[in-house]
């Protein structure tokens, strides 16, 4: 049976390969011997692949459009890494200026949820749990002919946010002093009268000062009995 070229040359691939059956390996190969196409076709099967030359026109091309990604990505990271960057400093820029504001702000402490009392020869400042403002300062002085202790608790606004809370283990008040009474302060106007060199356990101990006898915010928290 004499195969048509066009079928031959579909079949000359599995031919090649030695993967047709018998029968049509029959036909194909009396087809070849009377068709010198279609032998030479088979031969081509045989001949390596030309590998094209790549032009160098493309060459080019290629080499830029490569330059031109590496930039691009360069680019991208940058912006993302100057982003980050401006994000991180607006944020820091924003807790800074926040906390040097309302670290100068200062709240008092509710003289309700604060207690004096005495042991021997020093009186102790306690606080309930949770009272955030954690400065102290105190200043022995004569008032209305006694010696007594008057003194603030107060905090900023920042640390009734985020600081601590003042001990309620208790503080030292006025250690080893004869004191007759106890008078809260507010801030403000404990610093009006007195400096704030008792912030904290230290004592501010005053010569000689006479605070004005109308403290309106003053309030009595012990007196001696």
């Amino acid at each position: 049976m004499n195969l048509p070229c066009y079928l031959v040359r579909d079949l000359l691939p599995l031919y090649h390969d030695k993967l047709c059956a018998p029968d049509t390996v029959r036909d194909v190969e009396e087809h070849l011997d009377g068709c010198e196409d279609c032998r030479a076709a088979l031969a081509a099967l045989d001949a390596p692949e030309e590998k094209s030359v790549p032009d160098t026109e493309d060459l080019q091309r290629a080499q830029a459009l490569q330059m031109l990604q590496r930039k691009l990505v360069r680019s991208r990271i940058l912006t993302v890494v100057i982003s980050i960057l401006a994000v991180v400093l607006v944020l820091f820029a924003g807790v800074y200026f926040t906390h040097a504001y309302f670290s100068t702000r200062y709240i008092d402490a509710d003289p309700s949820a604060l207690h004096v009392s005495r042991e021997e020869n020093t009186l102790y400042l306690t606080a309930d749990p949770g009272v955030k403002a954690n400065c102290m300062s105190a200043t022995v002085c004569e008032y209305n002919g006694k010696t007594v202790v008057f003194f603030s608790v107060y905090g900023s606004v920042w640390d009734s946010w985020f600081g601590s809370s003042l001990s309620s283990g208790g503080l030292d008040l006025v250690r080893n002093g004869e004191v007759e009474a106890a008078y809260y302060l507010p801030y403000e106007e404990y610093r009006a009268l007195f400096d704030l060199s008792g912030i904290g356990t230290e004592l501010a101990i005053g010569g000689n000062q006479s605070p004005n006898p109308l403290l309106t915010g003053a309030v009595l928290m012990w007196e001696k009995g």
